[in-house]
């Protein structure tokens, strides 16, 4: 058994949840810090629509952080990721302000707090932090592959988010819950015509838009507050203590997706550890923390 002890004093939400599907798979990604480019396409249009976002909020030209991320692809200057992502940000930008897409102020963008847990600290990056007629919210952007039955419910009590809520008042900002901004990815039959495939995307989102977008709201009470905050002090501290980091093996195949984990290799086909690249922090998506 590979023991180590854990040392690392900051947890974040997807640090929490990667512990609680497999001990081990937490000990890969946040104390070997062995990175790994699963889901590489898909996670690549959810990073670059949350900063697009943000850039344009903030009264950036969108394009620009497009231009940028094509540097760090391998992929030619124009592709489906990057013609995907113009077209699902022309079409948002263009229904701004619809019922929607109901406008509210932003107050903050991608905004890095922190929050004390016994002597751990638990982070977080807000995606925006929103006023509308009923005061303050934490605005959470989603991004998903296709429309799902429960839809409200998925988020419904999210640890991740109640505990935005938990830290956005902890740093004084009287947030009354949280807005869920949800987004379906297209599927639509590919062009190598990038231009005409990012007109296609746009046209087909503006023509149908009851399809593609889904807004939550969920107030937060101080009764929620206080069962998550327990909850995740709980586990916060069952990381803190860990020796073990043992093995799930019933995590290590996703039948449902047909997919494997990261590291399976490294659990069944005795791959080493040393043939992975490191990661240079713990928490690649925190920038400040």
């Amino acid at each position: 058994m590979d023991n180590h002890v854990h040392d690392d004093t900051v947890i974040t939400a997807s640090a929490l949840y990667k512990y609680q599907e497999c001990h081990r798979k937490y000990k890969y990604a946040h104390i070997n810090l062995l990175d790994v480019n699963d889901d590489f396409a898909n996670r690549l249009i959810g990073h670059s629509y949350h900063r697009c976002l943000d850039r344009a909020y903030n009264l950036l030209d969108y394009e620009n952080i497009i231009l940028e991320l094509q540097d760090t692809i391998p992929f030619p200057s124009e592709n489906k990721s990057t013609s995907t992502l113009r077209g699902m940000l022309s079409a948002r930008f263009a229904l701004e302000s619809s019922k929607f897409l109901p406008w509210e102020s932003i107050i903050e963008c991608e905004k890095e707090l922190t929050l004390p847990i016994d002597d751990v600290t638990w982070a977080g990056k807000i995606d925006r932090i929103v006023e509308n007629a009923n005061g303050l919210w934490i605005m959470d952007t989603k991004l998903r592959n296709g429309r799902y039955q429960m839809m409200r419910e998925i988020y419904e009590n999210s640890v991740q988010l109640v505990m935005y809520i938990i830290m956005a008042r902890h740093h004084n900002y009287p947030v009354l819950g949280y807005i869920v901004d949800c987004c379906r990815i297209p599927i639509l039959k590919e062009t190598k015509d990038w231009p005409s495939y990012v007109n296609k995307i746009h046209e087909d989102i503006t023509s149908r838009p009851e399809t593609y977008f889904d807004r939550f709201v969920y107030p937060v009470d101080s009764n929620l507050v206080e069962k998550v905050f327990n909850n995740v002090r709980y586990w916060v501290n069952q990381i803190k203590h860990d020796t073990q980091f043992v093995q799930n093996f019933s995590a290590c195949v996703n039948y449902q997706w047909g997919t494997k984990c990261p590291y399976y290799g490294i659990c069944h086909e005795n791959v080493d550890i040393s043939t992975f690249t490191r990661k240079a922090k713990s928490h690649t998506e925190l920038e400040t923390i």
